[in-house]
């Protein structure tokens, strides 16, 4: 999948990035310290995908075990984004600004796991329960 589509399933069509976006590559044992160092030094948003099958199912295991971390299926949320169905994107609104929320609280990551379906965050875009731009800033994007 190109990444420009893969990005714009995510988060709609229409976003730009300046330039190329980054990109960093890493074994499996040192992708959770390079994605913090992409935070905390680069203060960029790493997108994690892995090379293949086996590497992506590694990559959503560690997050779903890690500590420090909050964890959002997204994958769930796939079908409430097709569509126009306010009712749906309400209920996506609630799982995305709760799971945003208790992150901050607890001083966590938030962790998107995409698994093999990308969810368009756009479509949960609500000012008062999951803001999109104020939580992803999409000019930060680190592959």
């Amino acid at each position: 999948v190109d990444l420009e589509e893969y990005i714009s399933s995510i988060v709609g069509k229409g976003w730009e990035a300046e330039g190329r976006l980054p990109r960093t590559r890493v074994i499996m044992a040192d992708m959770p310290a390079e994605a913090e160092r992409v935070f905390n030094e680069l203060g960029l948003i790493p997108l994690i995908c892995g090379k293949d099958e086996d590497a992506r199912s590694g990559v959503g295991t560690y997050w779903n075990y890690a500590g420090g971390v909050t964890v959002v299926d997204t994958k769930a949320l796939v079908i409430k984004s097709i569509g126009n169905d306010p009712m749906k994107a309400a209920e996506g609104s609630e799982i995305l600004g709760a799971a945003t929320r208790a992150a901050m609280e607890h001083g966590n990551w938030l962790v998107l796991h995409m698994q093999n379906g990308a969810c368009n965050l756009m479509a949960f875009d609500d000012n008062e329960e999951f803001p999109v731009e104020l939580v992803l800033d999409l000019s930060l994007i680190h592959i």
